[in-house]
């Protein structure tokens, strides 16, 4: 199996128009998810969504992957999640694509493993599908499929590793580890996430404002 970034698609007039519509539907989509929704970031009291400074949606956010280590050392704080997001296109619907490293977004988030493995680290090409999403689109475990990114003209060959259950709006997310997920688009760069999310002790810490200050002071 292979994974094949940086190779160009060549589209046709009419599958401009088409992949046009599928990115209008997703950022109609995704226009909501402020880092007020914690319906979609974490219900759970105790979990921050760390964010840049000035952004209102996941898609302005840059968040520097180095806060991750230095988060990871602080008094209170628990589980330490860098997150990047990316709209994409699979079996020609559009989707959200979360880039994660597995190890840490599955000590932050509960969920049921429906089918399939969780995802490692070191996956290349291994890819998480949230339940709403693999019913709506008809993922199967071990089955390859084509995604391509909606900033760049490149695309990766996954293949879904499991199916999980959270029973909310994540469900209807594609995971990936970030490494391989970054090449599907080109706004965030090398070395950020778009946030970075935590699970703190809420006696030492209070909000994410106690969290920003003692990090950047």
């Amino acid at each position: 199996m292979r994974v094949f970034p940086r190779r160009r698609l060549w589209l046709s007039s009419a599958g401009i128009i088409v992949c046009a519509i599928l990115f209008f539907g997703i950022l109609s989509v995704v226009y909501w998810l402020s880092f007020s929704s914690s319906s979609y970031f974490g219900e759970e009291q105790g979990i921050y969504v760390l964010a840049s400074n000035g952004s209102s949606t996941v898609k302005q956010s840059k968040v520097p992957l180095a806060l991750a280590p230095a988060l990871s050392k602080m008094p209170g704080i628990e589980v330490v999640s860098p997150e990047l997001f990316i709209y994409g296109v699979l079996k020609d619907k559009a989707v959200i694509i979360r880039g994660i490293f597995p190890s840490d977004f599955r000590r932050l988030e509960k969920f049921e493993i429906v089918e399939g493995r969780w995802l490692d680290d070191r996956d290349i090409i291994g890819a998480a599908a949230g339940y709403s999403l693999a019913r709506k689109l008809h993922l199967h475990v071990n089955e390859t499929y084509v995604l391509s990114g909606s900033e760049v003209d490149d695309f990766l060959t996954i293949k879904i590793a499991c199916i999980f259950r959270e029973g909310g709006m994540i469900d209807d997310d594609l995971l990936l580890n970030m490494k391989y997920a970054r090449f599907l688009q080109a706004e965030t760069k090398e070395g950020y996430a778009s946030i970075i999310r935590v699970r703190a002790n809420t006696s030492l810490w209070p909000t994410v404002n106690s969290i920003w200050e003692a990090v950047s002071g």
